[in-house]
């Protein structure tokens, strides 16, 4: 099972939070009945579009940083039976050490 990174977790959250956020102040507004119906749906629209906008200014260098950091699949390791998997630092390294493979190729896949 691959777990989520953490800046994937600070994304999904602070979505959530913006989602609720805009969700409150809809349904306030569907309360309000009488006089100043029209202003005060008016100022909900003035607030829930703020909201989206503060939602997308905070979600622009949450994305940046999520892909900056995301992993890079750049190495080359060869299993038991001979494949050749191109895998991050981190699993490579996890094979490597528990699984049997090796970075460089076995004499059975070189005579391939």
């Amino acid at each position: 099972m691959r777990r989520w990174r953490k800046m994937t977790w600070a994304i999904v959250i602070w979505t959530g939070l913006c989602f609720l956020w805009v969700f409150a102040g809809l349904s306030e507004a569907s309360k309000v009945t009488g006089a100043g119906t029209t202003a005060y749906a008016a100022g909900v629209t003035i607030g829930v579009t703020f909201i989206i906008f503060v939602w997308f200014l905070v979600l622009i260098p949450l994305a940046l940083i999520w892909f900056a950091t995301r992993p890079k699949e750049n190495v080359v390791v060869y299993g038991p039976a001979g494949q050749q998997v191109t895998v991050s630092e981190k699993e490579a390294r996890r094979r490597v050490e528990r699984e049997g493979w090796t970075y460089r190729p076995t004499d059975e896949a070189r005579s391939q």
